[in-house]
């Protein structure tokens, strides 16, 4: 991730020689804070369908997640009226549960052996991206100002927030695991992916420094497969969520949030 920040920032900082015209009131650059939110609904509908049971502790009552959200930071530089180039740093933080349904946890070892889950509790995690994004408007353009396209390719590191998680696990007796030693390997590297972003935004005057922005953004996320076998390495996990568990959940989830709204304001210098 590192080598990726720095030829970013390289390549960012060698576009400011190349600015033409534009700008507003003689400002080109810029720095975004904008809020983002999601809604798994949008695209998991059938998450309103069925009564799951995940809570914040270790009772269980039937609880929905409707809204995801996340904080995007963003320097940007309009080259020319129609045509700038950005840099972001964003993380998310979203909520997912295991399917009892499609039992994803690992039963490999004498401990979980033979039993299924019954109920859970919400899994918390952590999604922090840098993109480069290119930016374009109309023939009669001027950013930063107005509505525009934004292009963007980022790379993603996803991770499991650590916390106490209560999964009930029923085979001929019932157990409630709650240890976090038992749960996931917190050690382990995180999981990586690939984003791709799509936004229309507009941004509107506030002072003569000062912008708002709205836009809608949507993502299409890629979670690579990796290169050895998961399930050979997790066959002795101790652990009830393995890596290869937590990709498939993640790229799920990660799918339901497609489309977001953002707003927040921009500050041209």
């Amino acid at each position: 991730m590192k080598k990726y920040t720095f030829l970013f920032i390289f390549i960012f900082s060698t576009t400011f020689l190349l600015a033409q015209d534009g700008g507003f009131l003689g400002k080109k650059n810029f720095i975004s804070a904008n809020l983002r939110l999601y809604s798994p609904i949008i695209y998991g509908i059938n998450t309103l369908s069925t009564e799951d049971f995940k809570t914040k502790g270790s009772n269980y009552q039937p609880v929905k997640n409707f809204v995801d959200y996340g904080i995007n930071l963003t320097l940007g530089r309009a080259l020319s009226r129609n045509f700038g180039v950005m840099i972001q740093f964003s993380q998310s933080r979203y909520d997912f549960s295991i399917n009892p349904k499609k039992g994803y946890l690992n039963f490999q070892d004498d401990y979980f052996y033979s039993q299924v889950l019954l109920k859970s509790n919400w899994l918390k995690a952590k999604a922090t991206t840098i993109m480069p994004i290119i930016e374009l408007t109309g023939s009669d353009g001027l950013l930063p100002l107005g509505l525009s396209h934004q292009f963007g390719l980022g790379f993603t590191r996803n991770e499991l927030i650590r916390d106490d998680y209560y999964f009930q696990i029923g085979g001929s007796t019932v157990d409630v695991i709650n240890q976090n030693t038992q749960v996931y390997n917190y050690s382990q590297d995180a999981i990586k992916s690939y984003v791709f972003m799509y936004k229309v935004n507009m941004r509107i005057p506030i002072s003569n420094f000062l912008l708002f922005n709205i836009g809608f953004r949507y993502n299409i996320n890629y979670f690579p497969i990796p290169i050895y076998d998961y399930n050979a390495q997790n066959a002795n996990s101790p652990y009830l969520i393995t890596n290869d568990i937590l990709r498939v959940q993640m790229r799920s989830k990660e799918f339901q949030n497609i489309m977001s709204l953002e707003t927040g304001f921009s500050l041209c210098f």
